[in-house]
């Protein structure tokens, strides 16, 4: 998570375990978006992370 949004360790470290776990969900589904996953690897940026075209 420290890499992927780049946050110091310590903030990570810090998350309660079912937050750390939903953000470690929202990293797998943003890697399968684009890496071809589910919607096909078409990917774009938004202010909230990443979403289908």
């Amino acid at each position: 998570m420290a890499y992927h949004f780049h946050w110091p360790p310590d903030a990570v470290l810090n998350l309660e375990h079912a937050e750390r776990l939903r953000w470690v969900q929202e990293i797998s589904s943003i890697n399968d978006r684009m890496n071809g996953g589910p919607n096909g690897g078409n990917a774009t940026e938004t202010d909230s992370g990443f979403r289908a075209r």
